[in-house]
């Protein structure tokens, strides 16, 4: 098994979405820093600020959105073991070694978005090994947990932007913090 030969606290695994063709981990090579989380609030302002335009101008975007995995086999992020990578936050394998330091698993001031740099900044603060494994394979629906919120396609994007910009600013805020969330 990945965890007896390589040892984890987070496993994730290569999660791949059909309807886009994109293979959604390593999510990114090292988690946010403040900087960069700070630079996306700032930017997420204006997003909302020009959501009506913005909005139409993703949804002819994302129909064409296609992942090209034409680089050679070792450049290719998705098809080779990573270790202190930002994991996706649709899988993860969570072990022993994780459970016995934290019960619970993210941060309950968070819902949906930006879970995954909490737990990754996390586990830095706490030595806690994260672990990319294309051995581990799971199909991602996307979009399944905002499609059950109900309403138009529009008020649902306006939710998902209202939840990752406060998902956003919890990390933020406790960036330099030493506490770790475990509630």
């Amino acid at each position: 098994s990945v965890y007896r030969e390589k040892g984890f606290a987070v496993l994730g695994p290569d999660i791949y979405e059909p309807a886009t063709g994109c293979h959604r981990n390593p999510y990114k090579t090292e988690g946010y820093s403040r900087d960069e989380a700070q630079r996306l609030l700032r930017n997420m302002h204006l997003w909302d600020k020009f959501f009506p335009y913005r909005y139409g101008k993703l949804r002819s975007a994302s129909r064409t959105q296609k992942r090209r995995d034409n680089a050679p086999s070792s450049e290719v992020p998705w098809k080779r073991e990573a270790v202190g990578c930002m994991l996706q936050g649709s899988c993860f394998v969570f072990s022993r070694e994780f459970t016995s330091v934290r019960s619970v698993a993210f941060c309950p001031d968070t819902f949906l978005y930006f879970e995954e740099a909490i737990l990754a900044r996390d586990c830095e603060k706490l030595g806690l090994k994260m672990l990319y494994s294309p051995e581990v394979r799971v199909t991602h629906l996307g979009s399944v947990s905002t499609k059950h919120a109900g309403g138009s396609d529009y008020k649902r994007e306006k939710l998902k932007n209202r939840q990752h910009f406060q998902s956003v600013q919890v990390f933020v805020n406790r960036y330099d913090s030493m506490d770790v969330c475990d509630r």
